[in-house]
Formats: C-alpha cells, structure tokens, sequence
C-alpha cells in the first residue's frame, strides 16, 4: 500500500473533512475568482452566487462517495451502489421527501426566477404533491 492510502485508512474522518472543505471552498474560489477575477458588481455576485452555492453543498456529496471508493474499494462502491438503488427504488415516498440535492436546486430555481419578475411556487407545489393535497 501506497503511504497515501494507508493513511486514508488510518483516519478516514480526517481525510474526509480535509477533502470537503478542499473541494467546497476550493470549487467557491474556482467558481467566484476564476478566470474574470473577483466580481465586482452585484448583477455579477447574484449571478455567481446560485452555481457557487451547489458546489459548495455538493462538496459532501462528492467526498463520501470518493472516500467510500478509498476506503474500502470496489466491494464499498458496490455495497454503497446497491444500497442506494434499494433506497431509490424500494422507499420512493422517503426519496421524494427527503432529497436535499432536488430541494436546493428547487429553492435555487424559484431564487432565481423570483428575482427575474417570475412568480412560480415549486415549493408550494412540490409540498402539496408529497402531503397529497
């Protein structure tokens, strides 16, 4: 074993916290002071902010699944693979209830649609879809 994985190993809750906050403070800087610079102008800012704010809650996301694959390799992957397949397919009324990834793309749509004159209520709909109203 690599020095790198058998530390993965040996503290696997250090590395994920290392590689979150890497990958989401990291992505924010990508994504705000990338190539044109830190914006300036506040049309710039509200623009940025909605792609600055998926990255940076995707960070977590990302970081278990890759630590899963480290950790404990092809057998983990799978495992995690099939548990989460079981969860989508068998549990769909927890699936709509509860995905935090739809929700914030929701909440970040109807952020910027309300910001564009638009009056659309994904959240009213979507709440009285799930409590079947």
């Amino acid at each position: 074993m690599t020095t790198i994985t058998t530390f993965i190993k040996r503290r696997p809750l250090l590395t994920y916290f290392a590689l979150t906050f890497a990958i989401s403070w990291g992505g924010i800087l990508l994504v705000i002071g990338g190539p044109g610079g830190i914006p300036g102008t506040r049309e710039q800012t509200e623009m940025l902010f909605p792609i600055a704010l998926m990255v940076m809650l995707a960070g977590p996301s990302v970081v278990g699944i890759l630590m899963t694959g480290l950790a404990n390799g092809r057998a983990g992957v799978r495992e995690f693979l099939s548990r989460l397949l079981r969860w989508l397919v068998f549990d769909q009324e927890a699936n709509r209830l509860m995905n935090p990834i739809a929700l914030d793309h929701v909440i970040i749509i109807q952020y910027k649609q309300e910001r564009n004159g638009m009056t659309c209520d994904f959240i009213d709909q979507l709440s009285h879809q799930n409590i079947g109203g």
